[in-house]
C-alpha cells in the first residue's frame, strides 16, 4: 500500500488512526492507532476502540468519515473543482484538513498533528 492510499486520523496533535483504500479503491478502511487504542476514546459509538480495525468490506468506517464530508451541491462541486476522483477517500486526502468536527485527516507522509 502506497503512501498516496493512507490517510492519518489526528485530534489536535495525537494520531487517533489510519484509513486505507479497500482493494476495490472506492471503500476505507480504519485502524486505531494503538496508543490512542490505550489511552484515547471511541471517536463514535460504532467505531468502539474495542475493535481496532474495520475492513473495508465492512462499509462501518467508511460510512462515518464520509459523514465528515460535505453534502449535496458542495460534495458535487469540490471533485469538479479540485480535478480528483469523484470518491469519500480521494476527497478526504484534498479537505480532510478541514472536515466538520474534531479530526483531520492528512496524508499519511504529510505533517504530523491536527489544527
Amino acid at each position: 500500500m502506497s503512501q498516496h492510499d493512507t490517510l492519518h486520523v489526528w485530534r489536535e496533535h495525537r494520531l487517533v488512526g489510519t484509513l486505507w483504500r479497500g482493494g476495490g479503491e472506492r471503500l476505507i478502511g480504519f485502524e486505531y492507532d494503538k496508543e490512542w487504542q490505550a489511552t484515547g476514546h471511541a471517536i463514535s459509538n460504532s467505531l468502539p476502540l474495542e475493535k481496532r480495525t474495520w475492513l473495508p468490506e465492512e462499509q462501518t468506517a467508511h460510512r462515518w468519515f464520509g459523514n465528515l464530508l460535505p453534502e449535496e451541491q458542495a460534495r458535487i462541486a469540490l471533485p469538479k473543482r479540485l480535478a480528483i476522483p469523484d470518491d469519500d477517500f480521494a476527497l478526504l486526502a484534498a479537505i480532510g484538513g478541514d472536515c466538520a468536527g474534531a479530526l483531520t485527516c492528512r496524508q499519511a507522509a504529510g505533517i504530523a498533528g491536527g489544527r
